[in-house]
């Protein structure tokens, strides 16, 4: 279950995922959780084949961490372009 939290036009939309979804998908990694549960890693993008296959933990789990680098880059770069950070 995602519960929306709020939307701005300069920032990502807030939601929050299901505990349980997110600890599936994580497999207990705290790391991999935490981006799931407030939203900043898009489970429906991930690739279907590691969604539904419980085989490719390993393959999961790494495409959820990649994914979770990502978002923090891109907020990163953002706050570069705003000069809030070096």
């Amino acid at each position: 279950m995602i519960r929306f939290e709020s939307w701005t036009d300069f920032d990502y939309p807030i939601y929050e995922v299901c505990l349980e979804d997110a600890a599936y998908f994580a497999e207990g990694d705290a790391d991999v959780a935490r981006p799931i549960l407030s939203g900043r890693i898009a489970l429906h993008e991930m690739p279907k084949e590691l969604r539904d296959d419980s085989l490719k933990i390993k393959e999961r789990t790494e495409w959820l961490r990649a994914k979770a680098e990502e978002f923090h880059e891109q907020r990163l770069a953002l706050l570069k372009r705003r000069g809030i950070s070096k």
